[in-house]
């Protein structure tokens, strides 16, 4: 099975659809949480149906891998297939996010910095390894933002469409992105000037993003009306509810606390009100809308049950907007020739410390981390203000005390569901795919290949750092917008 209830629900949905049907198969998952029973008494997946039809190509690939080695069970080859989609997109949005950053004329050294910090000194590089939808969230989201600028500061319909697009499809991702929707077509809807013209031009463009995100509606109201019952039933509404928690509570949480604070968890994010302030003054839309959709959704965020996100490394809902704060930090980092020696170390020490955050969260696995809190009797979500029970302490320790590399027995994947000791077991791998492949006894040669890869992944790296500074001279910035 995946490691993480939340996926494994995901990945199961996904194998229902396949098979032409919504509700999952739960003889593999007997004692899951996190469900949800529809009116049929059948249980449902209480999250989006966009990400499982996303990713039914890597499915399809493990399908086609499974039967190169017969010797491993099938649904570990597809399972760990389908953990590449996030790995995959990671690295899209890197690539993205590099190219709007040099369309917003930055430096291409400042465009590399955005996309590097964005994809290793964030939590984004540690959930680029789950199979949350989260990650494809904050993809969709930078995507809206962008194109959402671009309609609204030069009527670009086009645009427009892309915009509708992206936002429809991330109604079908994550329902909370339904504020998104409806904050993209009020942006479009103002106009920039009180004319007659001006209004005729907003209104082309909200006509223009529209229909996608009603079409997403439309299905999302049917995705609930055959889970629920009802049209309008928020997916998951039972235990994730808008107000239980205090929005001070929620946002401390968010943003301070020992166990899911976003500044312990990428020191690097404290950049990010300066980066803010000066693409304010240098591309106000852009600044604009992202203060727009990250004020929303933070304070959404903040409001629900469990802000923190239950198990998972750091807090789990701000991987939404970690690409947008991302644009932030590189605009800062832009202005890295202009500062002094001080403001130099202090921010080589923030980017080292953010860094070494996410190697830790990469090494161990999280599960193993949040038993080893649960086994001191301690509510992870309760005690998340105490730094004696936070996740970045635990996995630290366990990290220097509890790796082993001693053979594992793969002859209980043969049998059935692996037992208890053999999951446990394995979380205690250091987690990466070398130190796996050597516990489950891969021959050394083939272990080479992961050095090779690195080397031929940094060349290229160096190629296209050189082709793009041989490359045209983007223009310089334009005064702000209105």
């Amino acid at each position: 099975m995946l490691d993480i209830t939340d996926w494994e629900i995901t990945f199961e949905n996904m194998e229902g659809i396949l098979r032409g049907e919504l509700h999952l198969d739960t003889e593999m998952m007997p004692d899951f949480g996190g469900m949800s029973y529809g009116v049929d008494g059948k249980v449902y997946s209480p999250f989006g149906i966009a990400q499982p039809i996303l990713a039914m190509p890597f499915y399809l690939a493990g399908l086609a891998a499974a039967k190169v080695v017969p010797q491993l069970p099938e649904r570990i080859v597809t399972r760990t297939a389908v953990m590449f989609f996030n790995l995959v997109l990671g690295a899209l949005t890197c690539a993205v996010l590099y190219l709007i950053l040099r369309s917003l004329s930055l430096r291409p050294t400042a465009g590399y910095a955005g996309a590097l910090l964005y994809g290793i000194a964030s939590p984004a590089w540690p959930y680029a390894r789950t199979f949350y939808a989260n990650p494809l969230a904050g993809f969709l989201l930078l995507m809206i933002v962008w194109y959402l600028y671009r309609a609204r500061w030069e009527g670009n319909l086009r645009a427009a469409l892309w915009a509708g697009a992206f936002a429809g499809l991330s109604l079908l991702v994550r329902h909370q992105f339904t504020i998104v929707a409806a904050l993209g077509g009020l942006i479009l809807l103002i106009p920039r000037e009180n004319t007659r013209a001006a209004w005729v031009a907003a209104l082309r463009l909200v006509a223009a993003y529209a229909p996608s995100v009603s079409l997403a509606m439309i299905l999302w109201g049917w995705h609930n009306d055959v889970r629920y019952g009802s049209w309008m039933r928020m997916a998951g509404s039972d235990w994730q509810r808008i107000g239980d928690t205090p929005i001070w509570r929620g946002l401390a949480t968010l943003f301070i606390s020992p166990g899911k604070g976003l500044v312990w968890y990428a020191p690097v994010v404290l950049l990010a009100p300066l980066g803010l302030s000066l693409l304010w003054r240098r591309h106000r839309g852009f600044a604009a809308c992202c203060l727009v959709m990250i004020g929303a959704l933070v304070l959404l965020y903040s409001s629900i049950t469990v802000p923190g996100g239950h198990w998972c490394w750091g807090p789990r809902f701000m991987v939404d907007i970690l690409a947008l704060l991302g644009v932030a930090v590189a605009v800062a980092f832009d202005r890295w020739a202009n500062w002094a020696r001080g403001t130099r170390v202090a921010v080589g020490l923030l980017i080292g410390a953010s860094v070494a955050v996410q190697l830790l969260g990469c090494s161990v696995n999280v599960m193993h981390t949040y038993r080893r809190i649960n086994d001191t009797g301690a509510s992870p979500q309760h005690h998340e203000f105490e730094w004696r029970y936070s996740p970045l302490v635990n996995a630290a320790i366990a990290l220097a005390t509890e790796m082993r590399w001693t053979p594992l027995d793969l002859s209980v994947l043969r049998s059935g569901s692996p037992p208890k000791d053999f999951r446990r077991d394995l979380r205690r791998t250091l987690d990466y795919w070398p130190a796996l492949a050597w516990r489950v006894g891969v021959p050394w040669p083939v272990l080479l290949l992961f050095p090779i890869q690195l080397l031929v992944t940094g060349l290229a790296f160096r190629q296209a750092g050189r082709v793009v500074r041989a490359g045209p001279v983007t223009p310089p910035a334009q005064g702000a917008e209105g």
